[in-house]
């Protein structure tokens, strides 16, 4: 079990989690995560996953345009850090990345890079 940040998209913006091959998220508009509520009530397995890919300035704009979040350009930066020091290497680095799912719903989340490797691997990429 791992935790994904949730940054933008179809789901709110908190910690939700990888988990037997599956994320497990808060549905946008449930406020379950703020009023303490600590199970995500969506479950979205790897085979629901059309695209998946690290976050670069373009997909966060294109993200961020179909959500009409304003503040989700504050976050481009940060994706890019996070790529180049992924390409610069080393252990337990965090990746940003943009999925888009099957039925439409978007994610922009943040996972370390060996969940990363396994949501990669479930998806058969």
């Amino acid at each position: 079990m791992s935790k994904v940040k949730v940054l933008a998209g179809s789901f709110e913006p908190t910690e939700g989690l990888w988990y037997k091959k599956a994320f497990l998220l808060y549905a946008r508009g449930t406020h379950a995560s703020r009023v303490g509520i600590s199970t995500p009530n969506t479950k979205i397995p790897a085979s629901s996953l059309r695209t998946l890919e690290i976050a670069t300035e373009d997909n966060v704009k294109r993200v961020a345009g179909t959500a009409g979040w304003a503040t989700a350009g504050a976050l481009v930066l940060g994706p890019v850090g996070l790529i180049g020091g992924l390409l610069l290497g080393g252990r337990g680095k965090d990746i940003t990345f943009v999925a888009e799912f099957y039925d439409g719903r978007k994610l922009l989340a943040t996972v370390d890079s060996g969940t990363y490797k396994e949501i990669l691997a479930a998806k058969g990429l």
